[in-house]
C-alpha cells in the first residue's frame, strides 16, 4: 500500500537503523559519535564526510548512542521507552530505541525524563541493594548507581522475570520466564537503567550486568542478584553465602544446612529442570508429643513444598528456604522422590554461627562457666573461647520451664519442664577458635531454664541455672 511504501525506510531492519544513525549523526553536526549501529556494508551508504564522523561498533561504555529495533529484540524484550522512542511502535521493525547513553548527548526533555525517573525511584526503598540499587514502582524496575563511573554502565543489564502457571490445579512453574534489557545510561555521576516488567504477577526476578555484545551470556558477568517476591531476602541470602557456605552435603543435589529457623537448599550448576520434582521434608520431633493426632501415627511432620513457593533461580544457582518449628528436631528427612535423599540434621550455615558470635561482642554472658551462655532474642547461646573438640564431645541437656504449665505438651506435663536435649553439631560448629551453638527456645513465657553437658556413665559434666528475663 502506498502507506507501507511510505514507511519502509523506517520498517526494514537495517534501513531503520540506517536512518537512525543518519538522524543522530545531523542533531550533531560536526561532531564525531560513536554507535552500537551493526550496519554492515549498510554503513557505505553514508556519505564519505559522515561516514568518518560515525565510529560504529565501539565499546558500550564509549558509544553516545544505542539504536536498535523491534526485530533485534522480542516485544518481551522491550526497555522503558518513555523517553527513548524517536519513533512510534507503528509495524514490526519498527525503531526501538534511539537514545543518548549520556546526558550531555540528551536533548532537555530527555534529560528531564530521566531525572524524573530516577526522583520516583530513590523516592523508595530498593527491593535489591548491591552494585545497583534496583527499585520497584508499578510494572518499572529502575536500576540506579549513584557516583558511577565510566565502566559501570558498560555492557547491557539484563532481568529475568519468573512468574507462575495460574491455571487452576497446575503446579506453578518457576522456569516460566522472560528476559528484558537495556543499556544503562549516565546522568552526570549517576547511572541509571529503566525496565518495564510484564503485565502478568511476576513472583521472581533475576538482574545482572554483562560485559558481552548482545543481552545473553556470552561475554563476563559483573554482577548478579535475584529478589523474591513471595520469599523476600533470598537473593540477597545467596549473595551473601561466598565462602561461608559449607561443603556439599554428600550423596544429595542440594547443599542443606540451617540458620537460626530455616533450613536452607542451595545448589550451582542449577537448572529448571533440577527444580520440577517436588521437594519433600519430614521433620521427626524429639517429643512425639509436638505432632498433631493426625501426624503421631506418621511420626513425623510433613513440610513437603514446590521450589516456585520457596526459592528463587537465577545465574545458575538455586536457593530455597523453609521455616523450621519450634519444637526441638531430632531428624529430617528430605529430598526430591527419585533423585535423591537426605537423611539426618544437615550442618550450621557457618556464616549464622560467626554473625551470632560477632553479635555477643561487649555483650555480657547471663552465665559464666565451661560454656559462656546468653539468652537473647528467642535464642539460648552457647560459647566457648580455646575450644577443642573434646569440649563439645559430651551431649547437652536443656530443660526450659514454662510460666504457665499448660504450655508443655500433655506427655510432658508430668515432668514440669520441655526438654531440648541436643548434641553440639546439631545447633552448633566451631570457628575461629572457638565453639558456639545456637539453640532457638519455645515462643511461650518462660520461668526458667536448666542446661549443661552430661555424658554417659559420669553424669553431669557441668550445669547452669538462669531464671526468667
Amino acid at each position: 500500500t502506498d502507506e507501507l511504501k511510505a514507511r519502509y525506510q523506517l520498517d526494514h531492519r537495517r534501513l531503520v537503523v540506517w536512518n537512525g544513525l543518519t538522524d543522530a549523526l545531523g542533531r550533531h553536526p560536526g561532531e564525531r559519535l560513536a554507535v552500537n549501529a551493526l550496519l554492515g556494508r549498510d554503513g557505505l551508504l553514508l556519505p564519505p564526510e559522515e561516514r568518518r564522523r560515525a565510529r560504529l561498533n565501539s565499546p558500550v561504555h564509549e558509544q553516545d548512542y544505542a539504536l536498535a529495533t523491534y526485530q533485534q529484540f522480542e516485544a518481551a524484550h522491550r526497555p522503558d521507552t518513555a523517553f527513548n522512542s524517536l519513533y512510534p511502535r507503528v509495524y514490526n521493525n519498527a525503531i526501538l530505541s534511539l537514545r543518548a547513553l549520556d546526558a550531555s548527548r540528551m536533548d532537555a526533555d530527555a534529560v528531564a525524563g530521566y531525572e524524573q525517573l530516577y526522583r520516583e525511584a530513590v523516592a523508595g526503598e530498593p527491593i535489591i541493594r548491591g552494585e545497583y540499587d534496583i527499585y520497584l514502582k508499578g510494572r518499572r524496575l529502575t536500576l540506579v548507581k549513584e557516583d558511577c563511573q565510566t565502566g559501570d554502565r558498560a555492557g547491557w543489564f539484563g532481568v529475568k522475570v519468573y512468574g507462575e502457571d495460574a491455571t487452576p490445579g497446575r503446579i506453578p512453574a518457576l522456569h516460566s520466564y522472560k528476559y528484558i534489557s537495556n543499556l544503562g545510561v549516565r546522568l552526570g555521576d549517576r547511572c541509571l537503567v529503566a525496565l518495564r516488567l510484564p503485565d502478568r504477577a511476576v513472583t521472581h526476578l533475576a538482574a545482572w550486568q554483562v560485559k558481552g555484545r548482545f543481552v545473553f551470556y556470552d561475554g563476563e558477568i559483573v554482577w548478579a542478584a535475584a529478589h523474591s517476591f513471595i520469599q523476600p531476602g533470598l537473593g540477597e541470602m545467596a549473595a551473601e553465602l561466598g565462602d561461608n557456605r559449607p561443603g556439599p552435603t554428600e550423596g544429595v543435589g542440594f547443599e542443606l544446612y540451617r540458620q537460626g529457623k530455616r533450613l536452607i537448599y542451595y545448589r550451582e550448576g542449577c537448572t529448571a529442570g533440577d527444580t520440577a520434582a517436588r521437594f519433600f521434608l519430614h521433620i521427626t520431633p524429639a517429643d512425639s508429643g509436638e505432632l498433631t493426632a493426625e501426624r503421631r501415627s506418621y511420626g513425623f511432620d510433613n513440610r513437603g513444598f514446590y521450589f516456585s513457593r520457596q526459592g528463587v533461580y537465577f545465574d545458575g544457582q538455586c536457593l530455597a528456604t523453609v521455616e523450621l518449628p519450634d519444637y526441638a528436631i531430632a531428624g529430617m528427612r528430605t529430598g526430591q522422590e527419585g533423585y535423591w535423599e537426605f537423611r539426618g540434621l544437615p550442618p550450621v550455615e557457618p556464616g549464622f554461627l560467626r554473625e551470632r558470635a560477632a553479635a555477643l561482642t561487649g555483650v555480657a554472658a547471663d552465665y559464666r562457666g565451661k560454656f559462656d551462655l546468653y539468652w537473647r532474642d528467642g535464642e539460648l547461646i552457647y560459647r566457648r573461647e580455646d575450644c577443642t573438640v573434646a569440649d563439645t564431645a559430651a551431649g547437652f541437656f536443656l530443660h526450659i520451664t514454662p510460666a504457665d504449665g499448660t504450655d508443655l505438651a500433655a506427655a510432658r506435663r508430668e515432668y514440669g519442664f520441655e526438654s531440648r536435649d541436643f548434641e553440639f553439631g546439631r545447633w552448633g560448629g566451631h570457628i575461629d577458635g572457638q565453639c558456639l551453638a545456637a539453640v532457638d527456645l519455645p515462643g511461650y513465657a518462660i520461668a526458667g531454664i536448666r542446661t549443661g553437658q552430661y555424658a554417659a556413665g559420669t553424669g553431669e559434666v557441668w550445669s547452669a541455672e538462669l531464671g526468667p528475663q
